[in-house]
């Protein structure tokens, strides 16, 4: 059948996989109306998507400030039947295995420090060894502060976003508006733009209630896509120019013209995001962040409530995209709606965070490093087929961490096996009869709630 699709609607639409993939992901509108359970053969959710849009491009075409909305009426009614739907209805919370994940010896103090200032060290070199390719390791600083605020949904509270480029599209416009436009100092300019993102990331908060994993995707996508379509084209973000100039700091002697000053300031808001993203780590909302990753509900049976835990934290991750859009932005000095900020970026910098790791900080790095930093000694081969290969890699590591494939289980497996050779039956029984067994996530959500 989607075969049969492809061919009907190549000859009108034409073979762009953009436009196409596009048009796989308009058909959950209907399918949304449909609970993803009806079959197919019950057109009439389709007619009302289709009719609903062709009317929609009827009457708003011409209108400057809606002209953008008949494209998105399919991912309108996806995000609305997903967001007003009752709770449970599309999907049911699945029971959580105690079980540890499996963590390697942790390493020597001192060889931790030593890795530190050897990174240290190379940020301060950069700039005289980069030569011509400084604005790439300015521009992964900027990534850096974006994949820490990504990585505390996707890493710390198990949350998912695909909109992320949004964030970071309204931190960018935001620091024009403030630091070009109203004249504000940059500094104070930078926080305005993480604080304009804050109300976004709230709003896509209000679908996390309600929904989780996959669904969630579908939202905080279609939520990308409105936002690429609807918000992007009027004069608040990017205008009918599809740009906007972004200044850089001309505070305390800095030269906004130069590379090397700019990659410094950089450097140390990245530090400072890094720096709040371990705090709050090791913090008692941490704690709750990761209970509430491991499961809500033993978490909201301790009286903690979710809902304000899933709503501050999209708005963290919003408010550091926004500043990392403000760095990107400022580093290439003008940003651009149709380059850099679209949904299916969002889509990338998920994929190469869970590809570079599950350490905050190294995590970030790595993925900065590969997005921004790699292509440009990798050379135009790789930078063409960058996508391809980040999704190699990860549809590798999702079947490496996932069913019959799970090398964690195998692992565990294999050790319980030589625990009962070298132990013997009698003190496995022994140790069983010593006590129940306390999972990781009881003792995690009793651990966040009793810390003061």
């Amino acid at each position: 059948m989607a075969i049969g699709s492809g061919i009907l609607i190549a000859p009108w639409l034409g073979l762009d996989p953009f436009l196409l993939t596009l048009l796989v992901v308009q058909a959950f509108g209907a399918a949304a109306i449909g609970r993803f359970l009806q079959p197919p053969a019950d057109l009439r959710r389709c007619l009302v998507v289709g009719i609903g849009g062709a009317l929609a491009q009827r009457y708003l075409t011409g209108s400057e400030t809606w002209r953008g909305l008949p494209a998105s009426f399919p991912f309108i009614v996806l995000f609305a039947v997903l967001l007003l739907a009752r709770p449970g209805r599309f999907f049911a919370e699945r029971p959580v295995r105690n079980r540890l994940a499996t963590r390697g010896e942790p390493l020597p103090g001192a060889l931790r420090w030593a890795g530190y200032a050897v990174v240290a060290m190379a940020l301060l070199a950069a700039p005289h060894l980069a030569g011509n390719r400084l604005p790439v390791y300015v521009a992964g600083m900027g990534m850096v502060v974006v994949f820490l605020s990504l990585g505390l949904l996707v890493q710390l509270s198990k949350q998912v976003s695909l909109c992320h480029a949004a964030f970071a599209a309204v931190g960018a416009v935001a620091l024009s508006h403030l630091a070009g436009g109203v004249g504000l100092p940059w500094p104070v300019a930078l926080l305005g733009a993480g604080l304009a993102a804050v109300p976004v990331g709230a709003a896509v908060a209000v679908p996390a209630i309600r929904l989780s994993g996959v669904y969630l995707a579908l939202a905080t996508f279609g939520f990308g896509i409105l936002m690429q379509r609807v918000a992007y084209p009027t004069g608040l973000m990017f205008g009918g120019g599809g740009f906007r100039t972004v200044p850089r700091p001309h505070f305390a002697g800095i030269n906004p013209q130069s590379d090397t000053a700019f990659f410094y300031v950089a450097v140390v808001v990245a530090v400072a995001a890094g720096a709040l993203v371990v705090v709050l780590q090791r913090s008692r909302l941490g704690l709750l962040l990761r209970a509430l990753a491991d499961s809500p509900t033993a978490l909201a049976t301790h009286g903690t409530s979710t809902n304000l835990l899933r709503v501050f934290v999209f708005c963290l991750s919003a408010f550091l995209a926004g500043i990392g859009g403000g760095l990107i932005g400022a580093g290439t000095t003008a940003v651009q709606a149709v380059a850099g900020f679209g949904p299916f970026e969002s889509l990338i910098w998920l994929t190469v965070l869970v590809i570079a790791g599950r350490s905050p900080i190294r995590g970030a790095l790595t993925a900065a490093f590969l997005l921004s930093v790699a292509p440009a000694y990798l050379g135009s081969v790789f930078a063409e087929h960058q996508t391809i290969v980040f999704g190699l890699v990860a549809l590798v590591a999702a079947v490496a961490s996932s069913g019959r494939y799970d090398l964690q289980s195998r692992l565990s497996t294999t050790t319980d096996r030589t625990a009962y050779r070298v132990a013997g039956p009698g003190r496995l029984r022994q140790r069983a009869a010593d006590g129940p067994f306390v999972g990781p996530i009881a003792a995690r959500t009793q651990e966040a709630l009793g810390r003061g």
